[in-house]
Parts: C-alpha cells; structure tokens; sequence
C-alpha cells in the first residue's frame, strides 16, 4: 500500500502490426484498465523522449522497473536512471536470442555485463532468465523471482478475425 506505481508507455495503438508474427494484432479487452498509467503521445521518438524525461524528471522515482533493455523506452529510462543515480531494476521474459557473430555480439555481452552490474537488480520471471542475468553477471542476490502475468487460457482462445488480426475474445 505504500508503493505508489506510475507506468509509462511509449505507444498504446489499440492495434498494430506485429513483425515477428507477421499480422496484424488487436485486443478486444482494456488493457490500460485498473492502474496508473501514461503514454507518450502519437509522434516522433524525440517528441516522445522529451515526453518520457519530463515525466521522468517530475516523478523522481525511487526505483524505475525497465521492462528489458532494447527497446526505445528501455534504453531511455536506463540513461535517465544513470545519468540521475535512481536505481534501476530489470523486468523481462528472456527469449532465445539470434545468435550475433563478430563485433555485434561482442558489443551485446560487453553491453549487459556492464547493464547487470549497474543495475540494482532484476526481477526474475523463470529460471531460464534468472540464468540470463546470471550469465552476464549480475549478483544472484540481487535477482527476486517474479512473474510475467498473462492469462494463458484468453491466448487459448484466440482466434483470427476476417481481417487477419489474432483477437482474443473476453466472453468465451
């Protein structure tokens, strides 16, 4: 009860196309409903950085939780978190990553090990990513377990619309 939480998104476009899938992807239920939340408005990525620090620098958070590190939003909120000494915790589902060959992957390990050591910590979402921060170097101590919540029976019941998209369906 004494956390007060704010969550940041740099989009909240209803729908969008998702290239890893390849489609068009929609949700039929609000997923911004019961929560604090903002979201950088519909413009260019430096409209929406200086959207992001303003709220950043207004908030003063105690802590920011990143979801990962490689998108826009992660990335800023981690400089911000560096450049004004507020501690940051790591919250992601690791994925199985393309392997990188030569100076990109090279610069990948160099960049997480330096990450996992200036962060204060991450929040484990199963083994195989607390083996993920433990391999780039982060103090085991400083990983907590958590979850990653997602109604696995909604994504069951998924279906795709005659326009291509996956929706999930609430009443079912």
């Amino acid at each position: 009860p004494d956390v007060e939480a704010q969550v940041y998104y740099w989009s909240v476009a209803q729908r969008f196309h998702d290239h890893g899938f390849g489609r068009e992807v929609e949700w039929d239920v609000d997923l911004l409903d019961g929560y604090t939340w903002a979201g950088a408005p519909d413009a260019s990525a430096i409209a929406r950085l200086r959207w992001l620090l303003s709220h950043l620098r207004k908030a003063r958070p105690d802590v920011v939780v990143t979801y990962g590190w490689g998108s826009s939003i992660a990335r800023a909120s981690i400089i911000f978190c560096l450049l004004t000494g507020t501690r940051i915790l790591l919250y992601g589902d690791s994925t199985w990553q393309h392997p990188s060959l030569g100076w990109r992957r090279a610069a990948r390990a160099v960049g997480l090990h330096f990450l996992t050591r200036v962060c204060t910590g991450a929040i484990s979402t199963g083994v195989f990513n607390r083996e993920f921060y433990l391999m780039y170097g982060m103090n085991p101590r400083s990983i907590w377990p958590g979850v990653c919540p997602a109604d696995t029976g909604l994504f069951g019941q998924s279906r795709i619309d005659s326009g291509g998209a996956i929706r999930t369906d609430s009443q079912q």
